[in-house]
């Protein structure tokens, strides 16, 4: 990262942070809360429009979240409503209809399953229910992951590609065959001159305006979640504001009244907190699939750094021995945006062939196995649409926001959802603990446990972090900073 960007944001950020020091924000040492009274109104008139649907939409985050632990939490308010009749209805034709090898069979299996769920109604039992929401889930992952896989996502939602790649990542990190770092938080930097932010270990960079953008949705899209839920559930809401380090946003918040909230009925609670995760989520989603939409494939690759004379920089390859060059379009374009340096090497592209005949937009040209590893090739995404305001093609700018919505919404939504306080997804745990009706001392080991088990594997997977700092700090030459 560059020396001058980083004591140039250090100055800014001691003189915003003494800013808000002076200022009547809460402060906890450099952490602030700013509040407002702005957007309560506007919560409060979404949440008026259709309140059954705000609650199925967090009784179906609760499922997506949970799985089987979850339909067997919802099990346990069958008497409120029928949402859990509803969602098991849902997942549980898609299951039929994708093993499903005829229409007689699927609608068979449909007549049995309305009346299967008819009964669980009945009989409102959460081992039945925990059992049949097991079963329908892991019958859906079956069709993409190993069996034991879909039967852990099937009991446990999420969780289970949360934390099983971050424990698989430990275990590498330990054993030394990995220096990459399993987290990495997202901070402010800069490359190639340009301002932005860097997910550290990684080789991510995100421009400043996408960046910024995408994290405006993000916050919107949780908190407002968040608020909206909390008052169809009848909890006041006492502010919105930022969270700020120093003077560097790093979330937002929609808070109620903390007493009423706690003294709520737990599928209310439960309700507040899960709806956050799963919108972002599904923000995600629709933002991948609007993004997908835009892309069309690129007839070639770019040439970006050559050492041959007659292919200069820019040139199109579109052709590699009369083969046209095929690459996924819409990965080789994800990587565009992820990856800070995504080039092709045409000698992997070509393989052990001597000489390549390439044709290009400046001609066809003949090239030896030494030529070839002159030229260094980098994908240029092409979009359906093309419309230029003064230079600037819009569409291109809108998969930029599309992409690094999707790529924030997803990744902050998923690790929200981590059984760690304090995160969502460590409050709901505790909600979920709490349906087994344990005393409050048994509530706490578990918790702890859990908690501690959590900080381990996050700690061991951003040691390579530490190693990093290290080295850039041995490396920093600090002869510059005295005086001749």
């Amino acid at each position: 990262m560059d020396l001058n960007f980083l004591m140039g944001f250090g100055v800014l950020f001691v003189i915003g942070t003494f800013i808000l020091y002076r200022s009547k924000n809460e402060r906890h040492f450099i952490i602030f809360l700013i509040r407002t009274k702005h957007f309560l109104k506007f919560i409060n008139s979404i949440s008026r429009i259709s309140p059954r649907f705000w609650n199925f939409f967090a009784d179906l985050a609760i499922f997506i979240s949970f799985s089987g632990l979850g339909a067997a939490y919802l099990s346990r308010y069958r008497k409120l409503s029928k949402n859990l009749d509803i969602i098991l209805l849902v997942f549980g034709g898609f299951a039929i209809l994708i093993w499903s090898n005829s229409w007689l069979i699927f609608i068979l299996m449909m007549i049995i399953l309305f009346i299967g769920i008819k009964s669980l109604n009945r009989i409102k039992n959460p081992v039945s229910d925990f059992i049949v929401s097991t079963l329908f889930i892991s019958l859906i992952w079956l069709k993409v992951v190993i069996w034991y896989i879909a039967i852990l996502e099937g009991m446990f939602g999420l969780l289970v590609f949360i934390f099983g790649p971050l424990i698989m990542h430990a275990f590498d990190i330990a054993a030394g065959k990995t220096s990459i770092p399993g987290v990495s938080p997202i901070v402010p930097g800069s490359e190639g001159g340009r301002i932005g932010f860097v997910v550290p270990g990684m080789n991510v960079f995100i421009p400043l305006g996408y960046g910024l953008v995408a994290i405006i949705i993000l916050l919107v899209v949780h908190e407002f979640s968040h608020g909206i839920l909390a008052r169809t559930n009848e909890i006041r809401l006492k502010s919105t504001g930022l969270l700020t380090l120093g003077p560097v946003p790093v979330g937002a918040f929609v808070e109620p009244d903390e007493e009423k909230f706690q003294r709520s009925e737990s599928i209310k609670k439960m309700r507040v907190l899960a709806v956050g995760s799963i919108s972002n989520i599904f923000t995600a989603v629709l933002c991948l699939i609007i993004f997908i939409f835009l892309i069309i494939p690129s007839n070639g690759l770019i040439v970006e750094k050559s050492t041959i004379e007659e292919i200069p920089p820019r040139t199109r390859i579109e052709m590699v021995n009369n083969i046209i060059i095929s690459l996924d379009a819409i990965s080789a374009t994800m990587a565009n945006y992820v990856f800070t340096e995504n080039f092709y090497n045409l000698a992997e592209l070509v393989g052990n062939e001597s000489t390549v005949n390439l044709t290009t937009d400046k001609g066809i040209f003949t090239l030896d196995s030494e030529k070839i590893s002159g030229l260094t090739l980098v994908y240029v995404p092409k979009f359906r649409y093309n419309v230029e305001i003064m230079g600037t093609n819009l569409f291109l700018v809108l998969a930029g926001i599309l992409f690094w919505a999707y790529f924030f919404n997803l990744n902050v939504g998923l690790v929200n959802l981590l059984p760690i306080a304090p995160f969502d997804g460590g409050k709901m745990v505790m909600e979920l603990i709490s349906m087994f009706s344990p005393n409050e001392t048994i509530l706490k080991r578990i918790t702890y446990a859990i908690l501690l088990v959590g900080i381990i594997i996050i700690l061991i997977n951003a040691l390579p972090l530490v190693n990093m700092a290290l080295d850039y700090i041995s490396g920093i030459d600090y002869s510059s900073f005295l005086p001749i």
